[in-house]
């Protein structure tokens, strides 16, 4: 049997259930997010202006957004 063949039997085996659909719509809204927030950093030059202090606060900013979603995608964490 081929890779390709066995790769799409997986898929289709997850995507079978409701469980495995709502994971991967979940995956597939993670991996959207992902790749705007990259194209809207990488085209806005959101950053060049800040002070010092600016960076710090949005590190601050960025690594709270981390920790909260960190905690929301835990088992016991928030839904």
């Amino acid at each position: 049997m081929s890779p390709l063949v066995r790769i799409g039997l997986v898929v289709g085996l997850v995507l079978a259930t409701k469980r495995g659909r709502e994971w991967a719509a979940e995956l597939a809204r993670d991996a959207s997010d992902l790749a705007l927030a990259a194209f809207l950093r990488l085209t806005s030059g959101f950053g060049s202006e800040l002070t010092g202090s600016g960076a710090d606060e949005q590190a601050a900013w960025r690594e709270r957004r981390a920790r909260d979603v960190r905690e929301r995608r835990s088992p016991g964490g928030p839904s």
